[in-house]
């Protein structure tokens, strides 16, 4: 293997890990609080957002939080909608997504709940993982946060 596709190779994997290892950690902050017993919420999970990771990963990345989010008892998940961000937000008006926007596109879907996230790269090198968690019934935000 040329020691360039090598390079390429490695950088990406590693990227994957970390992303994915971000991922893992941050989805822990929407388990219910403990002895919490309610009713699911239907929860609309949208594609994860990256402008510095490609679209496999990105894909990838998207599988792992459904995963996760279908062993908390408290959601539902729904299915993540397969239209693209921009043009669902261009068909509801929308110039970006923000929470009402997101919480229209959720109600949309079925939804009660959306959870959109986000990774960036961060100056000094590494990426942030950031996450809102929507009521679409009510357009507000219900828990957001970062982690890097």
């Amino acid at each position: 293997m040329p020691e360039q596709v090598w390079r390429r190779t490695r950088t990406r994997l590693a990227r994957s890990a970390v992303a994915l290892a971000m991922l893992a950690v941050f989805v822990t902050a929407l388990a219910p609080e403990a002895g919490a017993a309610e009713r699911k919420h239907a929860l609309v999970p949208m594609k994860v957002v990256s402008d510095v990771l490609d679209d496999t990963l990105l894909r990838a990345l998207t599988q792992v939080l459904v995963g996760r989010l279908q062993s908390y008892p408290r959601y539902e998940v729904l299915p993540t909608p397969q239209m693209d961000l921009l043009e669902a937000l261009m068909e509801l008006d929308c110039v970006e997504p923000d929470v009402k926007c997101l919480g229209a596109i959720g109600r949309r879907e079925g939804g009660e709940m959306v959870l959109f996230v986000t990774v960036t790269r961060k100056d000094t090198g590494g990426f942030a993982l950031a996450y809102e968690l929507i009521d679409a019934r009510q357009g507000v935000l219900e828990k957001g946060g970062e982690r890097t």
